[in-house]
């Protein structure tokens, strides 16, 4: 399955760190890793609180076509009235065989010929492997989470067996991710505040707010315990 964000959201929150290759410390190859557990985690405390993980986009579309690299590209969807001018996109195919993803603008719409605009594309996609989700407003909270939580890791990694062996600034993101009551924010809102992701669909089958709630109401005691991180980091 696709993560969230892209290893450019990281390096927006880790500014001060050169940009991630794979010669810097840590190397991109494992920043794209801690992506991919973030994003593991982001599922199982979604799907637990009530969220169909499959649709947490407002709407997609699929490409039956290869897809080339670069800028004002030209995509032919199934249903164009699936997007509209200033969409934020998230692109997810193979390239080649290999799984790519990345998030784009849509700049042009024309609805006869079900033709799509997508301002900039680094990777090509290999025919019909392609599926375009329109970013709403859940999705954009997860892909900001799944950011914040990565940057921490990347942050505390570039330190790792150096004194003092603690970052402060990985201490905030981590903090800023897990949320809390206070900030009605991070994986503490996910779990405890209904309808947090605005825009994504709820399962029937998964744990019922109405549950959630009475159980911070019958336990005041518990209403500061953090969020469990379900993947186990490690660097």
């Amino acid at each position: 399955m696709y993560p969230f964000c892209v290893i450019g959201d990281v390096q927006a929150y880790n500014q001060h760190a050169p940009t991630y290759g794979s010669s810097t410390k840590p190397t991109s190859a494992q920043i794209e890793k801690w992506i991919l557990d973030i994003a593991a985690s982001l599922r199982a405390i979604m799907g637990s609180s009530g969220y169909d993980i499959d649709n947490l986009h407002e709407s997609s579309d699929t490409v039956a076509l290869a897809i080339t690299a670069g800028n004002n590209k030209a995509v032919v969807v199934v249903d164009a009235d699936n997007f509209a001018v200033g969409d934020v996109v998230h692109v997810c195919g193979s390239a080649t065989g290999v799984l790519k993803h990345e998030f784009a603008n849509i700049i042009t719409v024309v609805s006869a010929t079900n033709t799509i605009t997508i301002d900039t594309l680094a990777n090509a996609y290999d025919a019909g492997t392609v599926t375009i989700y329109v970013v709403n407003e859940a999705l954009r909270i997860i892909r900001d989470l799944n950011a914040l939580g990565s940057a921490s890791l990347a942050d505390e990694g570039a330190i790792m067996g150096v004194s003092p062996n603690k970052s402060a600034h990985a201490e905030m993101l981590w903090a800023r991710y897990l949320g809390s009551k206070e900030s009605l924010s991070g994986l503490w809102a996910i779990q405890n505040l209904e309808d947090y992701l605005y825009g994504a669909t709820q399962t029937t089958e998964a744990m019922s707010r109405a549950t959630i709630q009475s159980y911070g109401s019958e336990h005041t005691d518990d209403d500061d315990v953090e969020p469990v991180i379900t993947n186990a980091m490690d660097f």
